[in-house]
Parts: structure tokens; sequence; C-alpha cells
């Protein structure tokens, strides 16, 4: 049961949003809406009424100069998280997160990282073929175990990879293989003709380059944002008849948050870093 209000938490997402997509009209970086946020516009011309979050993606050398630019462009309060920038971030892709506010897991307010609210950036890695190499596996793994590190550091390890492999690996080294396994996969492949959207290892998420070849811009609330000119067949392979509203029950959000839209994070956490 959420104790607050939806709108004013999809609004918050939207003013991120339009800062990214600011960043990215000035210095010609490619994006993508993606996943829901890419149905909202097609199907709601907005959000979907229920979502609680907004989806991006980004080719890989565009997800790294949109990265490297945000140092110096990203306005306050935004801060771009990602394992680099934040030791402590479970996640392959970025985030963009307003510091001045909160969204946390309410069970997770002992796990101490950036929790302002937040819109996902999940990078689009090159592959020759539409299946994962033995190697793309086990760098994907790799990767998904070190940052999954500090989650079991915590005792939170259910929500990422529960595993006590790292439990005595020191972080340094876990951050090196980490980086080292990250640059390895998201290489410049030759040759290559599909896109991985990095978040699940799931060959369902591997898409033809092609499909995102051209953009066009989609109206989703007060303002147009770029989405793939080919969204009818992304949209399908993911979703299947996505025009069509989903029953009730399959209407979810993303659990038992805190939400403060005047306070930050910080309030509400209840550990220090180690």
């Amino acid at each position: 049961m959420r104790d607050f209000d939806l709108r004013t938490l999809q609004l918050k997402e939207l003013d991120i949003l339009k800062e990214l997509d600011r960043i990215c009209k000035k210095n010609d970086i490619t994006y993508y809406l993606a996943w829901g946020s890419c149905i909202g516009a097609v199907r709601h011309q907005g959000f979907i009424p229920w979502d609680d979050d907004i989806d991006v993606c980004m080719p890989m050398n565009d997800f790294k100069k949109f990265k490297k630019i945000c140092a110096t462009e990203l306005k306050s309060p935004y801060f771009y998280q990602d394992m680099h920038t934040d030791i402590n971030s479970p996640f392959s892709w970025a985030k963009i997160r307003n510091t001045q506010t909160c969204s946390m897991i309410r069970e997770m307010a002992n796990f101490p990282h950036n929790w302002g609210i937040c819109i996902d950036i999940f990078p689009l890695v090159e592959l020759s073929k539409p299946t994962f190499t033995k190697i793309d596996k086990l760098l994907y793994k790799t990767i998904n175990l070190c940052v999954n590190k500090r989650l079991n550091d915590y005792g939170f390890g259910s929500y990422g990879l529960k595993t006590n492999k790292m439990k005595h690996i020191p972080m340094w080294l876990c951050i090196f293989i980490r980086n080292l396994c990250f640059k390895i996969f998201t290489r410049n492949r030759r040759n290559s003709k599909y896109y991985y959207d990095m978040s699940v290892l799931t060959e369902a998420y591997i898409f033809p380059k092609e499909w995102f070849k051209k953009t066009i811009e989609l109206q989703f609330e007060d303002q147009s944002f770029t989405v793939m000119e080919n969204y009818d067949a992304y949209l399908s392979r993911a979703y299947g008849d996505y025009m069509k509203i989903p029953e009730k029950h399959e209407q979810v959000d993303h659990g038992d948050i805190i939400v403060d839209f005047e306070n930050s994070y910080k309030k509400y956490m209840k550990v220090e870093e180690k």
C-alpha cells in the first residue's frame, strides 16, 4: 500500500528526465525511452498510470560520453550514480538521482548508498550474434558478483546476488576485477549487429541494432522525448501485445518504499558506511 502520492513521484522523475534530455540534446548524445516508459509514450503519451519509474537506454559509446559530461554539466541537486561514482551501488547500469529527496526500500535503510528519487539508464552493449558466448556469460556474472559485494557485506544479498564468495576478497581487488570485466564486456565489437540491454542476463533483452538506427520524438507528459523509430518491434519483442492494458493484478509497482519529496534520503539512513 502506497503512503505517498504517485503522481508527485512521477513528476519528480519527469524533472530528472528533462535534465537528461537537456544534456543529451546539447551534446549530441543518443538515448531512447525504454521498457515501460516507451510503452507509456506510445500508449498513454505519458506515464503508464500505475508506473513508478522511468527507464532510458543508450548505446554504449553514448552512455560513456554521457557519464563523462555529467561530471561537469549535471545540475544540482542531481547525482549521476553508477558502480564507479557510488562504491555501494549494486547495479551494472546507471541512475540519476535527486539527492534532496528519498525513494528507499524500507527494509534497506541499513544499506548506505544514495537513495534519492531516480531514473534508470541502461547501456546497450554491442553483440555480434543474438546470443551470449561463454565468455560473455562469465564476464557478466563476474561483474554482477562484484557489484553485489556490498549488498552481501551489509546482509542484503537477497536483493541482488546472495553469496558468500566475495566475503574475504578486499574491496579494492573486487573493484579492479569488476572494472576490468566491465571494460572487456562493453568493448566495441567488430561487425556487431545486435544490442543487449545490460540489466538481466537473458537473450530476450538482445535486439537488432537496426531497430535503433533512427530516432523519433514522441509525446511524454508535457514534452517530447526520443524513442527508437522501430519501437513497435522493440516493444512487441519485449512485451507481446503491448497496447493491451494489463489486468489489475498485473499492474505492479516496486514494492514497499519510503518516499519523501522534501527531505533527503539521509534523514532515513540508519547506518554509516563501513
